[in-house]
């Protein structure tokens, strides 16, 4: 899944709409911001690790010319202590992916949580401009009703005077509103990853969009968190990665074979050279 989101950020982005659902402002995030690439790009460095751990080192080849006889020499050396070494290093490169894609899950419902929370934020600011609108409306009809009820003389100046307070009070809760629209559209932009020249789409929905109601969210188990699934990746990757490390220290020997050719006492014919060579712990052990 998050290889075709990191792919679908790298077409040609469409025109973006006037207005956007959920669905669709959820959409957009994930093909613009960074978040979903830099997540995939982990994963990937993760298996990467994985396939370099299961690495088998290639022989050494030697090749040597002398003067004694024989005079030529061939020999393969094979190491074989990744054989200790191979299996625990592969679980901990395994379980550094099992990491990394729980890195990716959490990193995926934190850019989800934050499109939903600038996504409502902006229904409820618009909704609030929209309710001050009205009310300014009705603010200046009261305070129209009371001029003309003060010039036929059913109220005082005073209660005329309150009318045209309230009504100047509403105007500027609707510069206020205005004011927490604006701000709620910039957030709104930002999260998406749209650029100041785009333009911020307005939110097509409700305050209760993708809120069904259908069915009770339940705790997750230990397991389906990805922070708790991070750390446990992260103990059992440190823990193989030093059973590994003890491993190397065994002195496990590498096998030689060759072949020694070019002595004129024997013309044409070739030695066979097999052996082994194990490393001596002399200066340092363990290091």
């Amino acid at each position: 899944m998050l290889f075709l989101l990191a792919a679908g950020s790298l077409l040609i982005q469409a025109p973006i709409p006037d207005s956007l659902t959920l669905a669709q402002a959820l959409s957009q995030a994930r093909s613009a911001r960074g978040q979903v690439m830099t997540a995939a790009a982990r994963v990937a460095a993760a298996r990467a690790g994985f396939r370099q751990a299961g690495t088998i080192p290639n022989p050494t080849g030697s090749y040597q010319y002398t003067e004694d006889t024989p005079r030529q020499h061939l020999t393969f050396d094979q190491s074989f202590d990744w054989l200790l070494t191979r299996g625990p290093s592969r679980d901990a490169a395994n379980a550094s992916i099992t990491g990394a894609v729980a890195d990716s899950a959490q990193l995926e419902a934190d850019l989800a949580a934050e499109v939903r929370r600038a996504f409502y934020s902006l229904v409820a600011a618009r909704q609030l401009h929209s309710l001050v609108r009205a009310q300014v409306a009705t603010a200046d009809t009261l305070a129209d009703i009371a001029e003309n009820r003060f010039k036929s003389g059913d109220i005082s100046r005073f209660e005329a005077d309150a009318a045209l307070l309230e009504a100047q009070r509403v105007r500027l809760s609707l510069s206020r509103a205005r004011e927490v629209e604006t701000i709620a559209g910039a957030e709104f932009g930002r999260t998406l990853g749209l650029s100041e020249l785009t333009g911020v789409p307005a939110p097509a929905g409700s305050l209760d969009e993708g809120l069904d109601g259908a069915a009770i969210p339940q705790t997750p188990s230990d397991t389906l968190i990805p922070g708790i699934r991070r750390a446990t990746a992260e103990s059992t990757a440190a823990t193989l990665r030093l059973r590994a490390t003890k491993r190397a220290w065994i002195p496990l020997p590498s096998v030689i074979a060759g072949a020694d050719w070019s002595d004129p006492g024997n013309p044409g014919e070739t030695l066979g050279l097999i052996g082994v060579s194990v490393p001596l712990p002399l200066w340092n052990q363990g290091g």
